[in-house]
């Protein structure tokens, strides 16, 4: 994906915003000149966590939105990460 670490974080706490999903913990890693953050979130019976890491010239991005520990909603984790390209 084109765009920067910081633009597709900022994206996915607009996107966060727009969905009525409630921003929790955050966390930022730098490995080297790979930088990682990660962005969780919850709804009333979801919860979902947005990887963003540098790579090369652009941020590879990756949504788990999980209605369990051994269940996860594809629907909402691509509906999640279609709202934060859109907002990049």
């Amino acid at each position: 994906m084109t765009g920067s670490v910081d633009q597709a974080y900022a994206a996915t706490q607009r996107a966060f915003r727009d969905m009525d999903i409630t921003e929790g913990k955050s966390s930022s890693e730098h490995d080297g000149e790979v930088e990682t953050r990660e962005l969780q979130g919850s709804t009333a019976d979801r919860d979902i966590t947005v990887t963003i890491k540098s790579e090369g010239t652009g941020a590879h991005v990756e949504v788990v939105a999980r209605k369990s520990a051994v269940t996860w909603d594809k629907d909402l984790a691509r509906q999640v990460l279609e709202k934060i390209v859109a907002g990049m």
